[in-house]
């Protein structure tokens, strides 16, 4: 069964949902980490009792029905997500970015020697709705697969997202951080030493706020000059599952 990555709000569209629906936040503030927001295809990996499903964003993939090779690529490493699978002890969602060369273009990651699989977070097919982004724990799970990475934490933030004077310092820090990203994508450079445009930023929650359900509720990007402004909150309807 298709396990769909959530769409990501932003900034704006998690105040305004915060704002109708302050119980998601457990408390006034959150904790956030961020993740460099990487440009290529969102996809996935199913790794089930039953087999190994490759995904895109919006449907499960085959080899004769592929998006930009991934379908290909997960069949020809079948044994390390079955290992995955037999490492996490229950049906789990690897969930990344399939990157690089022609998938993509005018961005730093476009220019990696090849074809990656970028990991970022992980969800188990479970009633506990369990989830995992933290770097170290997706690394564990993973082991060495070919071409995988693991997305590393980025900067951190604290939003008080019930006290809206006090969201003009944090969308100053948001600014400079993304600003600095689109110069030059940190993580491109580090891991292949390739200087060149980042697309943005994803702040994850974190702490108290540790299951899939309050990740999509509470998760915001911010991409690209301008996108986060001081002192305005303009957003369309946000669309998130309600509590």
């Amino acid at each position: 069964m298709f396990q769909p990555w959530t769409e990501i709000e932003s900034f704006h569209n998690i105040k305004k949902f915060t704002s109708v629906y302050p119980d998601v936040v457990k408390g006034n503030k959150v904790q956030y980490k961020s993740k460099v927001k990487l440009h290529g295809t969102n996809a996935g990996v199913q790794c089930r009792m039953d087999g190994i499903i490759p995904q895109s964003r919006t449907t499960d993939l085959t080899v004769t029905s592929d998006n930009a090779g991934f379908a290909r690529w997960v069949t020809d490493t079948n044994a390390h997500w079955v290992a995955v699978r037999e490492s996490a002890g229950k049906d789990i969602v690897i969930f990344g970015e399939w990157c690089g060369p022609g998938v993509q273009s005018n961005v730093a990651v476009c220019s990696i020697p090849k074809r990656s699989f970028v990991v970022f977070a992980a969800r188990f097919i479970d009633e506990e709705d369990s989830f995992i982004a933290d770097p170290q724990e997706l690394s564990s799970l993973l082991g060495n697969i070919p071409d995988v990475y693991v997305l590393p934490w980025h900067s951190t933030v604290e939003v008080d997202w019930l006290m809206p004077e006090s969201l003009n310092l944090v969308i100053d820090a948001i600014n400079i951080d993304v600003l600095a990203v689109e110069e030059m994508d940190p993580y491109i450079y580090d891991t292949f030493g390739i200087k060149g445009t980042g697309e943005g930023l994803v702040y994850y929650p974190y702490g108290g706020h540790s299951t899939y359900h309050d990740f999509i509720n509470l998760v915001f990007k911010a991409k690209g000059r301008g996108e986060v402004r001081r002192g305005a909150f303009p957003c369309r309807e946000a669309q998130r599952d309600q509590q």
